[in-house]
């Protein structure tokens, strides 16, 4: 499977089907997208972002019983404490954009036996990005992969790192 970046929802959403989840949280929801994508399928999903605002938007869009939203950041210590029972964690777009994802990937890997996971693949995404006329200060990034990089520091924390490269993005499922 290859990812394109206006797929990578749908392709991580299949992903997560694929493990029979009966809880998903989706660490940096944004305005919920995941979240409503899972939900529909009748499985309880909890979104978690920083922002309030995309909180309260997620909140507004909400299409279903399935789905519940929370404010938090993933790099705080402990953030998904009580939350271990999880069956899949779906974190997309997010460790880029924070400085100590170590801490992040620490409380991915204790609410869940199965994460799935996006990150810019370097130098592809600086490349499109420069063209496109922005570059990693308007992307917010401060961490930047090649699809290697990344496998092996998720090798770090879980047994088995199964990759699908994308030209921009790559998408990884991981267990523990």
């Amino acid at each position: 499977m290859r990812i394109r970046r206006t797929g990578l929802h749908k392709a991580a959403v299949k992903l997560v089907l694929e493990e029979g989840p009966k809880k998903v949280l989706d660490y940096g929801c944004g305005d919920g997208r995941v979240c409503r994508m899972i939900g529909k399928k009748q499985i309880s999903a909890t979104g978690v972002d920083i922002d309030r605002k995309a909180i309260k938007k997620a909140w507004g869009r909400k299409n279903g019983g399935y789905e519940w939203y929370r404010v938090d950041d993933i790099s705080r210590p402990g953030c998904f404490k009580g939350e271990g029972d999880m069956d899949v964690v779906v974190c997309l777009d997010v460790l880029e954009h924070i400085n100590d994802f170590g801490e992040a990937l620490k409380n991915i890997h204790m609410a869940a036996p199965v994460a799935v996971i996006s990150v810019p693949n370097e130098p592809w995404f600086e490349i499109f990005s420069r063209l496109k006329g922005t570059g990693r200060v308007k992307s917010g990034h401060v961490n930047f992969w090649k699809r290697d990089e990344f496998k092996k520091e998720l090798g770090i924390w879980y047994e088995k790192v199964e990759v699908w490269p994308g030209l921009v993005w790559n998408l990884y499922r991981v267990r523990k």
